[in-house]
């Protein structure tokens, strides 16, 4: 494990006034090594399972919920359930209206017509009888509404053609289901006359052959009131298994709206995986909108990667795509809006005869370019484009280029966004020999012009793979995995800091380990920069069927500066298997803002391991516990203040002081609450353990006291009181000339 003290030149620090506290034996102030800490806002939330979302997509109508997706044309429904990968394939079951009757009248004979959307349903229109399907989170609600009261005498009834290669079975209860036989299906529930009193019928629900019957009896539909819905309900049935999968995060920030737009994968069998987005208010960790159906196609998709383009207030989500769950792969992306959740079109963005995959995608903090810049993995090296983003319409690709033509490199990663720096840094895995492999980066400016030559960021025999970068657009770090040495499969958590300029890359700090206990298992890092330090995300293997992630907050020379974070889900009996941690913060888009999104895998550890996607609010740093004054000033003393919060490796920490004599000589006086001289007039001096002298800028001053990262100091309490000499007033006359600030308690917390 490193050092989780961060190491201070000054003499006149905090760690001088903690030794005392130390020396003291104050052990209560020792912190659990892993803990929930402030740092982590408002609580866990499931981001790919708690909405459903309507739109057109693909020359159809397509709406999803938390376990199916259903798409509508001209020829009717098909209902998809998710049924993981213990279906080979897509089971869905398909209904198209075929006739609707009361008795021997013939009130439609099943012509095709045109869906619209209309709210969250999907509306066919058949004259005065409206065919409606409400799309809710765990099914779509089937209704017919009759605007009068049909021609004819007898039962009305609607049949349906269907069709599906699920196994059909009535129940007990009358309902249906379609099953895959230990695995799940679709459940048609009971029918309901609704009359527009309010007044309810049970119908009946029917399977002949296959024809779906629908029926409400003659005498209810005499004497009902109109408009009358006749109401089934079809959704998902999960017999032995949920088989709902939601998982491979990401996410990114837009600052015109404050909000996160997540994507993800979700599968329904072994070869149909979408890619879906949500937005979240990045204030409140609440969902906006429903599930945003970004590819729907019925294909493998996977590795999901987002960012923003903020002179266009869109984001650009980029994935691969394949026929076949073994590739080979291409690389797609789409524009999404943060603020309305539209999508544009779907665009190939790299679909040559070559295998590309594993694509990741930065963005554009700055208000004057509205590209960003995607980089992927070929069998033959890394390649980039530039992929323009406009306010509106369809995103457009640039040529690609290059940026290594060896097959000994993988796993490309590319920094979160452009700032005024106008720089990325794009890092990767070179392997050299088997159990050797290295991390390499590559600064561009955000046109994808080269920047100097590359930068071998490790030089030694073990594995160094699948690293992920971050930066302010001068300071960026490298975070990666790391074999342990001797031939174990187990791995630590390194990174390293690299200085960028338009001359190239330089290393600032070398490979420094941030999590390293031998015997264990972490892997999967990720990173965000968020103000004045680093976060990095990582996961780590407890056994075989548990896994737990974690984040550290790292300062820019790879010390780490909190407790250990544990990234809890929501739990529930069998949910122990947390992975994938992916981060974005505010910063490069708000410079004042401290705050991340995480959002990480939770899945269960026993069959199917459906998973879900969990969202998990961050910031670099609280507001800490808040100063109180004490005592009187007295004299030309000022007032005594902070300029930040008193928490754990805040290094810009500093006491001030504003309205003192400008002709002074100011000292700060600093130690522990109840330490005081006997009083002297007006004044009352605590004794200090530290008396610092500063600079008189007009009245004002500032002592810079950079905080400590060890947590065992927390729950520390100082005092500090600002005193002037050479005042023009002695309101102490045993001390001429002497004036001071009032007193000031501060303790730290995170």
């Amino acid at each position: 494990m490193p050092e989780k003290e961060t190491k201070m030149n000054t003499p006149h620090n905090l760690l001088v006034a903690a030794a005392f506290a130390a020396i003291a034996g104050n052990s209560a102030l020792a912190q659990d090594p892993v803990s929930t800490s402030p740092h982590l806002l408002g609580g866990a939330r499931d981001v790919s399972a708690a909405s459903c979302g309507l739109a057109p997509h693909d020359g159809a109508i397509v709406g999803v919920g938390r376990g199916y997706k259903a798409r509508f044309d001209r020829i009717g429904v098909a209902f998809t359930p998710a049924l993981g990968e213990r279906a080979a394939h897509n089971m869905p079951l398909h209904l198209g209206l075929q006739s609707i009757r009361r008795g021997q009248a013939v009130l439609h004979d099943g012509t095709d017509v045109d869906a619209r959307i209309v709210g969250q349903a999907v509306v066919y229109d058949h004259g005065k009888i409206h065919e409606r399907y409400d799309v809710h989170t765990d099914a779509i609600e089937q209704s017919f509404v009759f605007d009068e009261r049909p021609a004819g005498d007898g039962d009305l009834v609607v049949r349906c053609a269907l069709t599906t290669e699920l196994q059909p079975q009535t129940n007990a209860d009358g309902t249906l289901s379609f099953l895959l036989p230990e695995v799940g299906g679709v459940h048609i529930g009971k029918v309901t006359g609704i009359a527009a009193d309010g007044e309810r019928c049970e119908g009946r629900l029917r399977l002949d052959g296959d024809v779906l019957e629908l029926s409400l009896p003659d005498a209810f539909v005499d004497r009902a009131a109109f408009p009358l819905v006749l109401d089934p309900r079809i959704g998902g049935e999960f017999t032995v298994y949920d088989a709902i999968d939601g998982y491979d995060s990401d996410q990114a920030y837009d600052s015109t709206s404050n909000r996160y737009v997540v994507v993800f994968n979700r599968r329904y069998s072994f070869t149909d995986i979408d890619v879906y987005a949500q937005r979240i208010n990045a204030a409140t960790g609440a969902l906006v909108g429903g599930t945003i159906i970004v590819d729907a196609t019925i294909s493998t998709l996977r590795r999901p990667r987002i960012a923003t383009v903020h002179a266009s207030d869109r984001c650009l989500a980029v994935w691969q795509i394949s026929g076949s769950p073994l590739g080979p792969w291409n690389v797609r992306g789409a524009a999404v809006s943060p603020i309305d959740g539209t999508v544009s079109a779907l665009v190939d963005i790299a679909a040559t005869a070559a295998d590309e995959f594993n694509p990741v995608v930065g963005g554009d903090a700055t208000t004057s370019d509205n590209e960003a810049i995607v980089v992927w993995e070929t069998d033959t090296g890394i390649q980039a484009s530039q992929v323009t983003v406009p306010a509106a319409g369809n995103p457009t690709v640039i040529a690609p280029i290059s940026l290594s033509t060896s097959a000994l490199d993988n796993t490309p990663a590319i920094s979160k966004a452009s700032g005024t720096s106008l720089r990325h840094v794009i890092a990767w895995q070179r392997s050299i020999l088997l159990n050797d492999s290295e991390i390499v980066a590559q600064a561009v400016n955000r046109n994808l012009g080269l920047l100097g030559g590359l930068l071998t960021v490790t030089t030694n025999s073990v594995t160094d793979a699948r690293p992920t970068v971050d930066g302010d657009g001068t300071t960026f770090m490298v975070a990666w995995e790391r074999n342990e040495a001797g031939g174990s499969t187990n791995k630590d958590i390194v990174c390293a800091t690299l200085i960028a300029s338009n001359s190239g890359l330089t290393i600032n700090t070398a490979a420094t380990a941030i999590e390293a206990t031998q015997g264990q298992d972490e892997y999967g890092p990720d990173i965000a920069i968020l103000g004045s330090r680093f976060c990095v995300t990582y996961a780590e293997r407890a056994s075989a069927l548990f896994d737990d992630c974690f984040a550290w907050l790292v300062n820019p020379n790879c010390t780490v500066c909190n407790a250990k974070l544990l990234l809890d889900g929501l739990n529930g009996p069998g949910w122990n298997r947390e992975s994938a941690p992916r981060i974005a913060s505010a910063f490069p888009f708000n410079v004042a803002d401290d705050t991340a999104l995480i959002t990480f895998s939770e899945a269960l550890d026993r069959p199917p391991f459906t998973s879900r996607v969990i969202g998990q609010r961050i910031e670099n740093q609280s507001n800490g516990s808040g100063a109180v004054l004490v005592g009187s000033a007295c004299g030309t003393g000022g007032a005594i203040g902070i300029n930040s919060p008193f928490v754990p490796g805040n290094t810009a920490f500093a006491f001030t002081l504003s309205g003192a004599d400008p002709n002074a000589l100011l000292f700060l006086s600093l130690g522990f609450p109840g330490s005081l001289f006997p009083p002297c007039g007006s004044c009352q001096l605590m004794q200090p353990i530290t008396f610092d002298f500063k600079q008189n800028f007009a009245g004002t001053a500032s002592s810079p006291y950079p905080t400590s990262c060890d947590p065992i100091y927390l729950g520390l309490t100082l005092e500090a009181q600002w005193v002037s000499f050479n005042t023009a007033v002695s309101p102490c006359a045993s001390l001429p000339s002497v004036s001071t600030s009032r007193r000031m308690q501060i303790t730290l917390v995170e």
